[in-house]
């Protein structure tokens, strides 16, 4: 059957089956939707033997979404905030418990442009030798050091290897 809304489509247009639902509204807007949508996926997850400790159902920083968050993670069931824009959403995923809260960084950075001094400053300097000496101490500097350079020769053979693969099959 089409959707009756559509104008014109010869279907279900004098029945009212939509009547008295919110047109428009969106998934993400609608808790007891999402939190139905998420314990659906979780079902069929646990039908097929996924761990749950492998699945992490992700939502957007909306209100109603934050709510589910609330509900489905007193439930146990993992869940990711996405889309958070302000230090507000991420606040509020926090406090409603989210095992993941996903922040878009270059909207945290305008937020931070226009509050200097809140919280604290977003232009901090970039990790350097010497950081990681004054931060972890001279023994802990030197074995991450080590294992920089050592994946970096890695990943220098890796290259080559997959360099002369390449040439070969030509």
């Amino acid at each position: 059957m089409g959707d009756p809304r559509v104008a014109g489509n010869g279907e279900g247009e004098d029945e009212g089956e939509d009547e008295g639902k919110d047109e428009g509204k969106d998934e993400g807007e609608d808790e007891a939707a999402l939190v139905a949508k998420v314990r659906s996926l979780a079902s069929l997850f646990a039908a097929l033997r996924v761990p749950s400790n492998r699945v992490v159902f992700g939502l957007p920083a909306t209100w109603a979404a934050t709510q589910a968050v609330r509900t489905l993670e007193g439930e146990g069931i993992a869940t990711d905030v996405y889309m958070v824009y302000s230090l507000a959403q991420g606040i509020a995923a926090m406090q409603a418990g989210a095992s993941v809260i996903r922040i878009n960084v270059g909207r945290i950075h305008d937020w931070y442009d226009k509050n200097p001094g809140a919280i604290r400053n977003p232009h901090w300097e970039p990790l350097t030798e010497a950081t990681w000496r004054a931060a972890l101490g001279p023994a802990a500097a030197d074995l991450l050091a080590a294992n920089l350079k050592r994946r970096a020769a890695d990943m220098d053979e890796l290259n080559k290897l997959l360099a002369a693969r390449i040439s070969a099959s030509d």
